[in-house]
């Protein structure tokens, strides 16, 4: 909560096979069965390399995701991390904003004064540790990033909550770590060491090294100090996998926005089949050689579902260059660059100039057999046919009146 007293942002820190991920199950569906997604939006980074957390995407169908769920990165990636926690920055500085304009300080005064039922921000984040742990830019990046929003976020309605297997070995902060986790009274400690009790309740707290059982916690709302007081000792509850499913699926039903974004960095970004649509309905029109095209490159490392283009015109911009470590990303960003352009060059010409054999390769079938679609044709031009392909063919055009067709 934002006052009386302030409980911004929570600590949560347990063992391997002490059920930390079920306590954060807990956590997360307690929360979205009391608070609608109108009242509650949920960013979820897991950095254990795991999908654990992938139960609150949409299933098979396309269905039934956490309808609280905004963004959910299911493996380890420092930038992502780092992209999330940009992304609640500039989302403090947008309310503060909206803030002005009603005269509040809180975002319980806002929705007091405006009328409006603005959301409370959730982060939680498994695993923190390894925002702390890549290059040294990074990691500064993140420590600037988490202190001010844990700092800051609280009168905004932006509360975060950091979970751990270790603190106490963590080098970034060693310096830093006091001035961020003094922005967590609630600690919630699993069974642990007594070294990491104390990292994680406070220092002359090792009750959670007492703890016997799976699932056992010690709950403090007052910073992890107060031992006689304030140490509170319970049992998390079971996370039954098929009873929250259909909860999950019932809460779905209920009402829900746009399906959250799924950050996997080792898979390629699924095509949006919608803006994919609202993209040729657009082009087309203006897909003559008169107009530059708009083609996408791919989805950029960011809380957003708008694809990263590029602008390929007849001025200096009328090439890209496809640079990587593997054939199979280039493979991925050429074929999505060549499938957003065909629909404006309708009666055109796509022209690979196969020098290894891409022809066969199913990325070309997928562009040829798309490329059909808006009667463009393809053509595949050997390695030992290129030479004279450019000279004979590629050189008039260039050297010629404007061309009556696009050639990509």
């Amino acid at each position: 909560r934002t006052e009386n007293p302030p409980h911004p942002n929570m600590l949560v820190g347990g063992a391997v096979g002490t059920g930390k991920s079920n306590l954060l199950l807990d956590l997360i569906y307690s929360l979205a069965v009391k608070y609608s997604p109108e009242e509650l939006e949920l960013y979820l980074l897991d950095f254990k390399r795991g999908l654990e957390f992938n139960r609150f995407a949409a299933d098979a169908s396309g269905r039934n995701w956490l309808p609280h769920m905004r963004a959910l990165s299911l493996e380890s990636s420092e930038d992502f991390g780092v992209a999330v926690l940009a992304h609640m920055d500039r989302e403090m500085e947008r309310r503060s904003e909206l803030f002005k304009e009603v005269g509040a300080n809180s975002i319980d005064t806002y929705r007091k004064l405006s009328g409006h039922l603005m959301p409370r921000v959730l982060l939680v984040v498994d695993e923190f540790h390894v925002l702390f742990s890549g290059d040294d830019d990074s990691v500064d990046e993140s420590v600037r990033l988490l202190s001010q929003i844990a700092k800051q976020g609280r009168a905004y309605g932006i509360h975060i909550l950091l979970s751990s297997q270790t603190i106490s070995g963590i080098a970034a902060l060693a310096t830093k770590g006091e001035g961020i986790f003094s922005q967590f009274p609630l600690r919630v400690a699993l069974k642990n060491t007594a070294a990491e009790s104390q990292a994680i309740l406070s220092h002359g707290n090792t009750a959670a090294s007492e703890l016997a059982y799976r699932g056992e916690v010690i709950v403090n709302r007052d910073f992890g100090s107060n031992i006689a007081g304030a140490n509170v000792r319970g049992l998390a509850a079971y996370v039954d996998p098929l009873t929250f499913a259909g909860i999950q699926a019932d809460l779905w039903q209920r009402g829900h926005a746009q399906s959250p974004m799924v950050f996997l960095s080792k898979v390629a970004a699924p095509w949006d089949r919608t803006a994919l649509a609202r993209h040729e309905a657009r082009r087309t029109q203006a897909g003559t050689s008169n107009h530059p095209l708009e083609v996408w490159v791919g989805m950029p490392i960011a809380v957003t579902q708008e694809p990263a283009t590029a602008t390929v015109n007849d001025d200096v911009d009328q090439t890209i260059a496809v640079l990587g470590s593997t054939d199979h990303l280039a493979r991925q960003a050429v074929s999505s660059l060549t499938i957003t352009a065909v629909s404006q060059i309708a009666g055109g010409r796509v022209v690979l100039l196969d020098g290894s054999g891409e022809a066969d390769q199913p990325w070309f079938r997928t562009v040829a057999a798309y490329a059909e679609r808006f009667d463009v044709e393809t053509l595949v031009v050997p390695r030992d046919d290129i030479a004279r392909f450019l000279l004979e063919t590629i050189a008039p055009d260039l050297d010629g009146p404007a061309r009556a067709r696009h050639t990509l």
